[in-house]
């Protein structure tokens, strides 16, 4: 493996959470939109059910500069939204 794409983190309260990524830590919104959830299945129990609010923002230096996704339900708490298998599989996408 040469390095990570991107992160993705499951946030309760986004503007909160953008107060600290952007604001904070300097990072970047490059991307702010509201996307349906069905085309994943292993991340969202019912994910033919709703949409999220995904945000990518970037960090470093350089075309090559990895980035961070902020993930929030609107009105869904991570008890009623996370799949409930044990854990998602990690799949390497983008190299």
């Amino acid at each position: 493996m040469n390095g990570i794409s991107h992160v993705a983190i499951g946030v309760r309260d986004m503007e909160r959470s953008l107060r600290f990524y952007r604001d904070l830590l300097g990072l970047e919104v490059r991307s702010d939109a509201t996307q349906p959830i069905g085309g994943m299945p292993t991340l969202y129990a019912n994910p033919e059910t709703g949409k999220r609010r995904a945000v990518n923002l970037r960090y470093g230096k350089g075309s090559d500069r990895g980035f961070l996704v902020l993930s929030e339900r609107p009105g869904g708490t991570p008890e009623r939204d996370c799949s409930r298998r044990p854990f998602a599989p990690i799949r390497p996408t983008g190299f």
